[in-house]
């Protein structure tokens, strides 16, 4: 499942990590950056924004998925995980594939994966493989 799991999430750049802030659900989308080796999603934000400032040390949830009207082209990944800052590998993972947020000055979080669902329809209709930690 790995091979699947982390080639996706490769092939891909952008996610959407979910939170629950104030009592309610709150999501956000952000460019991503993958430390393979770790099952880790590395992402830019800020610790105003809502998604870091709710979501920073506990869990979140998300999806990575390719937008197609094509059911057999149908690939996605809901997963689970915590929110932590990131540590300098993992900023330098991060900036490597996006050079430009060098001149934003944001900071760097990481969502260390739990859990994953990976649906690929392209394998065969409603295909899923489970990961977890």
């Amino acid at each position: 499942m790995r091979e699947n799991f982390d080639k996706f999430i490769m092939e891909n750049e952008i996610l959407t990590i979910c939170v629950i802030a104030e009592n309610l659900p709150y999501c956000a989308n952000s460019f991503y950056a993958y430390d393979s080796l770790n099952s880790a999603l590395i992402i830019a934000g800020s610790s105003s924004s809502k998604h870091i400032k709710f979501g920073l040390e506990k869990s979140v949830s998300g999806t990575i998925f390719v937008d197609t009207k094509k059911i057999k082209a149908i690939k996605g990944l809901q997963f689970l995980g915590v929110l932590k800052r990131a540590n300098l590998k993992e900023k330098k993972l991060y900036y490597k594939k996006f050079p430009f947020a060098l001149l934003h000055k944001g900071e760097i979080f990481t969502v260390l994966i739990s859990w994953a669902k990976f649906t690929d329809n392209s394998l065969k209709f409603g295909h899923k493989e489970i990961w977890q930690r």
